[in-house]
């Protein structure tokens, strides 16, 4: 990275930080399955809203990105079905389990690539 922007640090440490308390309120007053939708429907929106931003701004704006994205969401698709069957086959406690561990997979993985 050529420069650091603070005002993108601060963006990023406070929607991390909303993320985090809304996804607490959410749990504590949701029921799981209400708490996974607005989780996913929140981390899309706001995720793919400052990928479009970043991209935008380093100019890296083309047709192959939204080729790439049409290739991607069919596995998004895919996967929120998939999940949606699986919940009903775990009981609660083990999906979560599921779900944390999915995601510390996934993250372990982006680190990695980094």
């Amino acid at each position: 990275m050529a420069h650091s922007d603070p005002f993108a640090l601060a963006i990023f440490v406070l929607g991390f930080a909303f993320g985090l308390v809304a996804a607490a309120i959410w749990l504590y007053a949701l029921t799981p399955v209400q708490t996974t939708t607005l989780i996913v429907a929140y981390g899309l929106l706001v995720q793919g809203y400052a990928v479009w931003k970043l991209r935008h701004g380093i100019g890296a704006t083309n047709t192959e990105n939204a080729e790439l994205f049409a290739i991607g969401l069919p596995a998004v698709a895919v996967g929120t079905w998939a999940g949606w069957k699986l919940y009903g086959k775990f009981d609660e406690r083990k999906f979560r389990i599921a779900v944390i561990v999915l995601f510390l997979l996934s993250g372990s993985a982006l680190l990695v690539m980094v």
